[in-house]
């Protein structure tokens, strides 16, 4: 039941400390703190706790789906990062 229905419904002084006004009240403050949490919690377990991220490079550009816009980007931005550069596409099989 919202607070308000439930802060029109008092009789006495007595029932500002009922049990079902201080939920009504309190809900609604602790939902935006246990939401963040929870987020952020599901946000830290995506990457692994025993990967660790490599000294060195297999490549130097990265490049996902092997379209023709993949490839031009795999071709110029390998020609304009360095002359020696690597570029790796990955791609999907279908």
């Amino acid at each position: 039941m919202p607070a308000g229905t439930r802060v029109a419904q008092l009789q006495s002084v007595s029932g500002i400390l009922s049990t079902g006004l201080i939920v009504s009240f309190t809900l609604p403050g602790l939902f935006p703190v246990l939401t963040g949490k929870t987020v952020s919690m599901l946000r830290t377990r995506r990457v692994p706790h025993h990967y660790r991220k490599p000294g060195q490079l297999d490549c130097d550009i990265a490049v996902i789906g092997a379209g023709s816009g993949g490839l031009v980007s795999a071709c110029k931005g390998h020609q304009a990062a360095t002359p020696c550069a690597r570029a790796s596409v990955a791609t999907s099989n279908r």
